[in-house]
């Protein structure tokens, strides 16, 4: 699939590498403006070149959406709490700026106050200043750096958080310091792989679309602000990185929403295979074993349209959050409901792997989704002693990835150097690895 990518040259450079680390598959085309005002003119200008236009914003996207109407797939990285606090880390601990007041021209004043909350701090203890000004205005940017500059020195704010580059580069020729807003590699790939479903999907219209809504609340979720927020600010990435793993193993692309709820987008055939015929869902246990989870919600829409199977999904999600309980519901496209199911299929060779793969993850500091990555590996070579190579073409890493990922697991204990094997060509043999991912040695 070939994919333009639409945005400042810092960005669709980060877009670029993340995507190329990542061995997703597809053809990336750098489209690189100076002003987001110039996406209209790009988009036409590209339009019979490429097959979907990734945005690398919500600026550029909503700034194209009013003048043009996609004929093809649009997509863009959407703000996240992750890329907010991100730039808040970079602020505090980089820069050494004071993060206590700021101005901020890329959220609302309400979703930065929550995204806050998350590392601790109240409203109380915090000072926030939205911009006012909208993208459409003639002249937006500079509006908002002569917002931005003006908040600074009379000292209403200690930093400047913006989603525009063209913003970042103003305020610094005044001396005014400010972070820009940048993209997770996750979210980065998230997006791809969701362009890269879609249009797999259209290729092959036989292919029915399934969407999988997730929503998981925790038992400290209403807890006081504090070392309990921060505490579920990491349960919280515990359940990420678990269904982003499940995302993964099953070639399905994911979506975070702000509201804590996942949309897996994938086929109905896939989904079918996994929960044997929607009669169980082991994706409920692998949640439900993670600390601070109290219930998870599941829907799992079908439909003939990605909207009309994201909407049915939605609607079982919400049936299901309702039960009180562990469940999911199935909602097909003639909006026929089944459920509760609750069963979640495990046995207990499938517990015990998840036990110890996510204290492995502990120790190690290991994903789990390269920690699950790695197992499959194992279970197909019928072995678990293995070369690096071979673990590397089994995984579709680079060698040098693999190797990182051995050290750590020599160092945990989980890995142990047996043997070495001679080369087919002269060289050095090659070290024999026996992985051992249930226990360590």
């Amino acid at each position: 699939m070939r994919i333009g990518i639409v945005g400042p040259q810092s960005t669709v450079d980060e877009v670029l590498t993340a995507v190329s680390n990542a061995d997703l598959f597809v053809e990336c085309v750098p489209l690189v403006y100076s002003s987001f005002k110039e996406t209209v003119e790009i988009v036409q200008r590209n339009e019979k070149s490429v097959e979907g236009f990734l945005f690398t914003g919500t600026t550029p996207f909503n700034y194209a959406s009013k003048y043009l109407s996609p004929t093809k797939q649009w997509e863009y990285l959407p703000r996240n709490t992750t890329s907010f606090l991100c730039a808040l880390l970079k602020a505090a601990h980089i820069n050494n700026y004071d993060i206590s007041s700021i101005s901020v021209d890329s959220y609302d004043e309400q979703f930065i106050r929550k995204a806050y909350a998350e590392i601790g701090l109240t409203e109380a203890s915090v000072k926030i200043i939205a911009s006012p000004y909208s993208i459409f205005s003639e002249d937006y940017e500079m509006e908002v750096a002569e917002f931005h500059c003006d908040n600074y020195q009379s000292g209403k704010s200690n930093v400047c958080v913006t989603g525009l580059k063209r913003i970042q580069k103003l305020l610094r020729l005044e001396n005014v310091p400010a972070v820009k807003l940048s993209p997770t590699a996750e979210l980065i790939i998230q997006q791809i792989n969701k362009m890269r479903l879609f249009h797999q999907l259209i290729l092959n219209e036989e292919n029915k679309i399934s969407v999988i809504v997730i929503g998981v609340s925790f038992t400290i979720e209403n807890s006081l602000y504090g070392k309990s927020e921060l505490r579920m600010f990491m349960n919280r990435n515990k359940v990420t990185e678990t269904i982003y793993a499940f995302a993964q193993r099953i070639g399905a692309a994911v979506e975070l929403y702000e509201s804590g709820v996942y949309h897996i987008y994938t086929t109905k055939a896939v989904v079918e295979a996994e929960t044997n015929g929607f009669s169980f869902f082991k994706i409920l246990h692998s949640i439900g074993i993670l600390d601070g989870v109290k219930n998870i919600s599941i829907g799992i829409g079908l439909g003939k349209t990605p909207i009309d199977a994201k909407y049915n999904a939605k609607i079982g999600q919400r049936r299901a959050e309702k039960c009180g309980m562990n469940c999911f519901f199935i909602v097909k496209d003639d909006h026929q409901m089944v459920g509760p199911i609750t069963d979640v299929g495990k046995n207990a060779d499938d517990e015990v792997l998840d036990k110890h793969l996510y204290e492995v993850s502990q120790r190690t500091g290991i994903g789990m989704s390269k920690l699950y990555n790695l197992e499959k590996a194992i279970r197909q070579c019928g072995s678990d002693i293995i070369t690096p190579k071979e673990l590397a073409q089994a995984c579709n890493m680079t060698h040098n990835s693999v190797n990182r990922l051995l050290l750590k697991l020599e160092e945990g204990g989980y890995a142990k150097v047996v043997g070495k094997q001679p080369s087919p060509k002269t060289g050095r043999p090659s070290r024999l690895i026996r992985l051992k991912l249930g226990f360590p040695e």
